[in-house]
């Protein structure tokens, strides 16, 4: 889901740096050295108009897939212990030098782990601990052979994998993988109380009672509250509840951890759990990920509190977020509490720049026709250039036509004309109209911005229109951006055309 999301706004921004790159391009003239000076800060504003709610959106999805990698099935392994330089098994005869054979029989152990050779692997540790009980790799012995027991599933392989990790955890409490052992008890008491194992589920559950803070325990707990998830969910819910309740200092992670897998449910009592943790959890990051989970979970009740949360909050960044979670909502109260945003010069221009943004994503012809309203009415430019933007997200033909106008009327600021050109040029409409405007009475300027624009477009006429004036255009800094931006394409006729050039 939030890859697609992430490629749906890539699609869509990646219109706007259509040209960047062709702007760094060799300069091959005084005076497309200076269009490139005028071009470069353009588009760079141009980009700027999105990179706030993109940015944001980004760091959103970021965060959820950290959690949503947090909460796989996955083993806090050191990555060196499975992955690292393994020593090749000793099948020679013991001689002077020779590694032991408990050495040799950890390697090869370890060696098939490294492989997914779980029924070997256990095989081999198993011999290392009966065989050389002495040895000083059998604390980490027991706990490999654990885990590829563990790996290879089966109800008794699991038992026999947690009575290993009781002995490990039990007579040698200082092994360097103490702490792993712990995890995978967890898991596997998960994996237990899933087929039914009711000893195994009251451990998990006691594991998540536990609220001493011991280093590196967290990660047991938070294992516990996945175990128990997946093992049974109704069950689940209740425990979890009580865990987003806790307040101690050591319960910080796991709160974000519950509220992930509570988030993941659904439902109009999940919907319920996100807003009372939005209104009453202590920590602001906590807050916040419920704000988004709330984008995902919609409930009746949902859009009136994101619109509080937007408009009495005194939190920056909350409000951001709330104001993502309401563009997420399929509800039309949810448009109306962006548009009253936009509307308000209370707000901060960067909320009312992103509402835009949002409102922009929308194809439907209400909001086009009410961005296009909504221009007049601004007296910010810069706001007034982010409609612009969200207007040519649209593929609605009436935006085209409407950008070409606002391109064209001279009492408005040439910044926003070129800008209005630009996103003409890029939304796909109106490219009868953007190449008829060539023979209007246009200051030079504007015939650069609309050089620039044909030279983006990618259509065939827009090209053959840059022939035409490099071939026949009078005022010579034109001609020559026009034969520059030629030089760009990958056109068979462009070829010719210089050779023409240079012969002539």
């Amino acid at each position: 889901m939030f890859a697609r999301f992430k490629r749906q706004l890539l699609v869509r921004s990646a219109r706007c740096a259509g040209g960047l790159l062709l702007l760094f391009a060799p300069v091959v003239t005084p005076a497309i050295a200076q269009d490139q000076k005028v071009y470069r800060p353009q588009l760079a504003a141009m980009l700027a108009q999105t990179s706030n709610a993109i940015a944001g959106v980004g760091q959103e999805l970021t965060m959820a897939e950290q959690q949503l990698a947090a909460t796989r099935p996955t083993l806090a392994i050191r990555h060196m212990d499975l992955v690292g330089p393994v020593r090749s098994v000793v099948t020679v005869p013991m001689v002077a030098g020779s590694p032991e054979p408990d050495d040799s029989l950890f390697s090869a152990g370890r060696e098939a782990l490294n492989r997914n050779r779980f029924r070997e692997a256990s095989r081999l540790f198993e011999q290392l601990r009966v065989e050389y009980p002495g040895s000083a790799f059998v604390p980490s012995a027991l706990y490999w052979e654990a885990f590829s027991r563990y790996r290879m599933g089966g109800t008794d392989g699991l038992r026999t994998a947690r009575k290993l990790l009781d002995r490990q955890l039990a007579d040698y409490p200082s092994a360097r993988t103490h702490t792993d052992a712990l995890a995978l008890a967890t898991r596997i008491d998960g994996a237990l109380a899933a087929v039914g194992d009711s000893d195994a589920a009251r451990r998990n559950v006691q594991e998540l009672q536990n609220q001493d803070c011991v280093e590196g325990e967290n990660d047991v707990r938070i294992a516990a509250l996945n175990a128990l998830m997946n093992s049974n969910q109704e069950r689940a819910l209740p425990i979890l509840k009580r865990v987003i309740q806790r307040r101690d200092p050591c319960s910080v992670e796991m709160r974000k951890t519950a509220l992930f897998v509570i988030s993941q449910h659904g439902g109009d009592e999940t919907a319920a759990i996100l807003m009372d943790v939005v209104a009453n959890d202590p920590d602001a990051d906590i807050r916040g990920n419920a704000v988004f989970w709330l984008s995902q979970n919609p409930s009746p009740e949902t859009v009136p509190l994101l619109d509080s949360l937007l408009r009495y909050s005194t939190d920056d960044e909350i409000r951001g977020k709330a104001l993502f979670a309401l563009a997420q909502q399929d509800d039309e109260r949810a448009a109306a509490t962006m548009r009253a945003v936009i509307s308000d010069p209370s707000m901060p221009n960067e909320l009312r720049g992103n509402a835009i943004f949002w409102l922009g994503q929308s194809e439907s012809p209400s909001t086009n026709a009410y961005l296009r309203e909504l221009y007049a009415s601004l007296d910010d430019d810069e706001l007034r250039g982010q409609v612009l933007f969200a207007v040519s997200q649209s593929d609605d033909p009436a935006n085209g036509e409407w950008l070409v106008d606002i391109a064209t009327d001279r009492s408005q600021p040439m910044e926003l004309r070129k800008n209005a050109l630009f996103w003409a040029g890029q939304s796909g409409e109106g490219q009868a109209d953007l190449l008829a405007m060539w023979s209007l009475d246009l200051d030079q300027e504007m015939k650069g911005q609309l050089v620039f624009v044909y030279s983006q477009s990618g259509e065939p006429a827009a090209l053959d229109k840059l022939f035409e004036i490099a071939r026949t255009e009078t005022d010579k800094e034109l001609r020559e951006n026009a034969i520059f931006w030629l030089g760009q394409s990958d056109d068979p006729r462009v070829t010719a055309f210089l050779e023409e050039l240079i012969n002539n």
